[in-house]
């Protein structure tokens, strides 16, 4: 009986110590996966927004093994970096939410020469088309997941919320 019973303490014991696999994000996704171009960034709706550069574009690959590359005006800035992304359930913004390592927001923060929250690259994702979810023509939205204090009223409440138009041909 005492065997048992350690044999289950071992057994809990590693089931908690494991990681959570995470989400493959293009399986969950498929739309997703290509190089998408960074349109505009918005916080609060009409606090302030932020025009993507037409002459320098930005643009994220999504692959489909949870990695991207960044390019900026023709420049691979990050190639193949690593993201992990969860599953969510309690956000207005998007069912997943991806996290980049701070480096690659470094980096493209400092190519555009812009503070990092202006450029949203990891948040809440968000696959979404304004006519007809039905039609192939989707924008992605990535929203921050902490809240930031604008200046104006609503204190901490506004994110910054970006932009993405598929960068291929997308007949709607």
């Amino acid at each position: 009986m005492k065997k048992l019973a350690l044999m289950a303490v071992v057994a809990m014991f590693a089931l908690c110590s494991c990681e959570k696999e995470g989400v493959n994000l293009i399986k969950q996704l498929p739309e997703l996966e290509g190089e998408w171009l960074w349109t505009h960034t918005v916080v609060g709706g009409v606090v302030g927004f932020v025009h993507a550069d037409q002459d320098k574009p930005l643009v994220i690959d999504f692959k489909n093994n949870n990695t991207i590359s960044v390019k900026y005006d023709g420049e691979t800035i990050v190639k193949n970096a690593s993201y992990t992304c969860e599953e969510v359930t309690d956000s207005p913004y998007g069912k997943y939410l991806i996290t980049l390592p701070k480096e690659v927001r470094s980096k493209v923060a400092e190519k555009m020469g812009v503070s990092e929250s202006r450029i949203v690259v990891d948040g809440y994702i968000l696959l979404d088309n304004d006519e007809d979810l039905s039609e192939p023509c989707w924008v992605l939205y990535i929203t921050d997941v902490e809240g930031h204090d604008v200046g104006v009223e609503g204190g901490s409440d506004f994110h910054y919320c970006s932009g993405f138009a598929p960068n291929r041909i997308v007949l709607c």
